[in-house]
């Protein structure tokens, strides 16, 4: 049973959301605190949107294979698979944080308890992954 937070309702949890860092966005620290209705919620549009940016990378880098044939500037092509990077990148963490919010669901308890340890060691790293997640790629100037 989630413990009791300041951020009860869930415009404060969404406040809080935005106050975190982005690897703190989808941690199991944050996501333990919310209801089991909420959870699903938040499990169900995660994986939706995951979905969804991956279709979108698909199409772009579709676009982007087209393109090839055309007389497009390679500044033109480069922004096209830049775009489809940064949308594989956001179906990543959509999907983490589909899968965090799944794992609080279905492991309640042991979410609470990584929860806090998490917060007694101060560490961003709920999710226990070591720090490994993606953190997008830094693009070169030229």
């Amino acid at each position: 049973m989630p413990h009791s937070d300041p951020a009860a309702t869930p415009v404060d949890f969404l406040l809080q959301l935005l106050q975190a860092t982005p690897e703190q966005h989808g941690s199991v620290a944050h996501l333990s605190k919310l209801n089991p209705v909420a959870l699903d919620y938040l499990q169900r549009k995660a994986a939706d949107l995951h979905h969804c940016a991956v279709g979108e990378a698909r199409e772009l880098l579709d676009i982007a294979l087209e393109s090839l044939d055309l007389p497009l500037s390679l500044e033109h092509q480069r922004r096209l698979i830049e775009r489809a990077d940064d949308e594989l990148a956001s179906a990543q963490r959509w999907g983490e944080l589909a899968a965090n919010a799944r794992f609080c669901l279905q492991r309640p308890e042991l979410a609470q308890q990584l929860a806090g340890d998490a917060r007694a060691t101060g560490s961003d790293d709920a999710a226990g992954d070591g720090g490994k997640r993606s953190r997008g790629r830094e693009r070169s100037a030229g």
